[in-house]
């Protein structure tokens, strides 16, 4: 009987043990890997859910599993660190940044405020359901991403991303291709019940651009005991996303990869002028010959794809309403005015940034918008400008602002402002990291 006391104190002291051991690597890999495992929510979590949902019949909620990952990083960061005050979050560009973007919403809201209740329109698409997009979408990663960002990621992160995104896409793909030939006949194009093949295309896109990143610019911190593991992923994943991209026929997710390609042959040039020409050369050669079967491929079709034609009706009927309302523009009005000329596709949006931004809140919203592009072309321009990629803090900007590239050239050809979260949350990441740089520089 002496004894039970004494095992039952030795137990506790070992649960105590475990349980200390336990939250120091829930802290070191959550601390060390969070923003990693973000970042493949954010991409590429879309298209496993969508075969999860396409064999089990489970809901794909991709935008609910990004929320949730964001706000528990971010909890787990408040309860590691606190609310340490950032001194980054206080920088000119920064508030330049965060200004911009809660203008512009703020505005965004207003007028979608005065149209359902001041003066009552007719909506396409109800006022609930956009803000809801929203907030789903963009306003809640948004909120989290500077406590996310306030931890430095690991040197390993943007591989990590890449296998998983690797591994994610692949499933997609080998789902797709394994289909009943019955079903394909009416899905030509990769995608699933609640996956488009756009947002398929551009996942792709995503992998492709940052394999070659790792591939062509990541070369200086690579150690040679892992650079081969590390070359070999990113290889992988620049193989398995131009299939995505062939696989889901989305031309502007291959227009989407030329500026990072043209970059890294400028810095390939750079770094070793002899390669550099040697690459163009071969570069020149590989348009000689294969320009007509590319301009086949991204010109296939578009004169007789209804959604093309609609799109293109929706781009010149929003061009004569921003004429007749230059300053303010028309409002939510203009989901009937368009829906009622793209009859009868159910196109109510003009698949365009800039037009969408015109039309809502006139020339002031447009400004602002404007205004966004322009502080995060300038944060995303750092490390462009000094070629610096001797550290994976330079990497990680580089990668993330491509990826904000082949958001904006989305956002000119698809989706609406509140269904665009590449754009916005890509954005509020460039000048984030962006700002992390410059305090470090100053420093």
């Amino acid at each position: 009987m002496a004894s039970t006391p004494i095992l039952m104190s030795g137990l506790i002291g070992l649960s105590n043990n475990v349980l200390f051991a336990v939250k120091l690597a829930i802290r070191r890999y959550m601390l060390t890997f969070g923003f990693a495992f973000w970042l493949w929510a954010f991409l590429f979590a879309r298209i496993p859910l969508a075969v999860i949902q396409d064999l089990v019949g489970l809901d794909s909620r991709p935008f609910v599993l990004i929320n949730l990952i964001s706000v528990g990083i971010a909890a787990f960061i408040i309860f590691d660190k606190g609310l340490a005050t950032h001194r980054v979050l206080l920088s000119r560009w920064m508030l330049i940044g965060v200004g911009a973007f809660v203008g512009f919403w703020l505005i965004y809201l207003l007028r979608l405020l005065f149209d359902s209740y001041i003066i009552p329109i007719e909506f396409f698409q109800s006022s609930f359901a956009l803000v809801k997009s929203f907030v789903n979408t963009t306003l809640v990663p948004i909120v989290c991403l500077p406590l996310i960002l306030s931890v430095s990621p690991n040197r390993y992160s943007l591989d990590l991303c890449v296998g998983l995104g690797s591994l994610s896409v692949l499933s997609g793909e080998i789902a797709y291709v394994t289909r009943p030939v019955v079903d394909r006949l009416f899905d030509t194009r990769f995608s699933f019940e609640d996956l488009n093949p756009i947002p398929a295309g551009y996942s792709s896109a995503s992998l492709v651009i940052l394999g070659i990143l790792i591939l062509f610019l990541g070369r200086h911190y690579l150690q040679r005991s892992d650079a081969f593991w590390c070359r070999t992923n990113a290889i992988f994943a620049i193989l398995v996303g131009l299939w995505g991209i062939q696989l889901s026929q989305t031309r502007s997710a291959f227009l989407s990869i030329i500026p990072m390609f043209i970059f890294c042959l400028y810095a390939l040039w750079l770094a070793r002028r002899e390669l550099g020409w040697l690459f163009s050369g071969g570069l020149a050669l590989f348009i000689a010959l294969c320009a007509p079967l590319v301009v086949g491929l991204l010109g296939r079709g578009i004169s007789s794809d209804p959604s093309v034609v609609g799109r293109l009706i929706l781009i010149k009927e929003s061009f004569h309403l921003i004429i007749q309302h230059p300053f303010l523009g028309t409002g939510f009005q203009s989901q009937g005015l368009l829906k009622s000329v793209a009859e009868p596709l159910p196109l109510w949006y003009p698949h365009n940034l800039f037009l969408e931004t015109y039309l809502i809140g006139g020339l002031f919203l447009l400004l602002l918008l404007l205004m966004f592009i322009s502080i995060v072309l300038k944060q995303g321009s750092i490390c462009l400008r000094s070629h610096d990629f001797q550290d994976h803090d330079s990497l990680m900007l580089s990668a993330v602002f491509f990826l904000w590239v082949q958001a904006f050239i989305h956002s000119l050809f698809s989706g609406h402002l509140a269904l665009i979260p590449g754009f916005w949350v890509g954005g509020m990441i460039v000048i984030i990291l962006g700002s992390q740089k410059l305090s470090v520089q100053y420093d």
